[in-house]
């Protein structure tokens, strides 16, 4: 097993508007927001390039160490029971780890392009049904070096995943509410399969400023191809998000 010791990245995975629970909508009128957030979780899993493949494990803490590159920004924009949300991220990740018994060494860099768009369904005061689409773009490449092992491989790969969820909502008071957002998608169409629990709170500073704070696990499985042309991303991530919601 490979053991994370050094990252140069933040992993930041979203997906279309997650951060941002949505308010009761006033019949009639037009509801948006636009949210600029950032987004720091630990992952663990399997990339893999042709014949080359490597174990991460990075905690929280050790991602904190040094960021490379990271843009996040949600919208969403409601009318009556129908919300309309959208997403664009792009991260930049690096990381060393090395192997505990066999003194490999594996040099990973990943960059990820992730926009999802979504529709939502207001079936009651509480919850909303989702439907949508979510774009994944990697270009991954991992050097092996170590007594036991040498080698190297780069990949590019990207595909588009059908997702369903639900979010439910729940009013705390007249300045805080509660949500939980869970969806699954990909159905062996783009990835074989993912999945995503979330969970956020969010405090209104005024009428047209709120503050949103959040926890998700997010977990993707994506394996394309044989022999050199194989790409495996096998990588779930964790930890916590904060964003700025501005309505007008």
């Amino acid at each position: 097993m490979v053991e994370s010791r050094r990252c140069r990245g933040v992993c930041l995975l979203a997906a279309a508007g997650s951060l941002l629970p949505v308010n009761p909508v006033i019949a009639g009128e037009w509801q948006q927001e636009f949210s600029p957030y950032v987004w720091a979780a630990g992952m663990g899993g399997t990339v893999g390039i042709g014949d080359v493949t490597a174990d991460v494990d990075q905690s929280f803490g050790s991602i904190l160490d040094s960021l490379e590159m990271g843009f996040m920004a949600a919208y969403k924009a409601s009318k009556g029971p129908w919300s309309f949300e959208a997403d664009a991220i792009h991260m930049a990740l690096g990381t060393t780890a090395t192997g505990a018994r066999d003194r490999r060494r594996a040099d990973i860099d990943i960059d990820q392009t992730t926009f999802e768009a979504d529709a939502g369904y207001r079936v009651s005061e509480a919850v909303t049904l989702l439907g949508g689409l979510r774009y994944l773009r990697l270009d991954a490449a991992v050097d092996l070096t170590g007594p036991l092992a040498d080698g190297s491989a780069a990949g590019k790969q990207d595909w588009i995943d059908p997702v369903v969820g639900a979010r439910l909502m729940v009013p705390l008071s007249s300045k805080w509410t509660m949500s939980l957002r869970g969806d699954v998608g990909g159905f062996g169409i783009g990835s074989e399969f993912s999945w995503q629990v979330l969970g956020s709170l969010r405090w209104e500073m005024s009428d047209a400023v709120g503050l949103v704070a959040a926890y998700r696990y997010v977990s993707i499985d994506y394996e394309d191809g044989r022999g050199a042309g194989r790409f495996e991303y096998d990588v779930d991530s964790a930890g916590p998000g904060l964003g700025l919601v501005v309505a007008f």
